[in-house]
């Protein structure tokens, strides 16, 4: 691991800033994935497994060619805890929303 990992990675910033870096993203990928949604019983099944200090978010894709976000639970040391990742959110586009 490397040694400047931060278990507690993660800020929040203005909501201007989110706009206009997602903004930057859907202009140099206009045809990619710009988000996508997951329900929240999602994140709470992976936080509750036993060693989880947060959540990995790795880009994909799956069979059909398409990108997707997958989401992993991880240790202090970004090691998997879980067995069975979390796919299949809804994409934006189509389901989209203004960030």
């Amino acid at each position: 691991m490397d040694k400047n990992h931060n278990p507690n990675a993660g800020a929040t910033i203005p909501r201007a800033d989110a706009r206009k870096m997602a903004a930057a993203h859907k202009a140099q990928n206009p045809n990619g994935l710009h988000a996508e949604y997951f329900g929240r019983e999602h994140f709470e099944k992976l936080l509750a497994i036993p060693g989880t200090k947060g959540i990995m978010i790795h880009r994909g894709i799956n069979d059909s060619g398409q990108q997707v976000h997958i989401l992993d639970a991880v240790d202090g040391n970004l090691n998997t805890v879980s067995t069975d990742p979390i796919e299949q959110g809804q994409p934006c586009p189509p389901f989209c929303n203004t960030i």
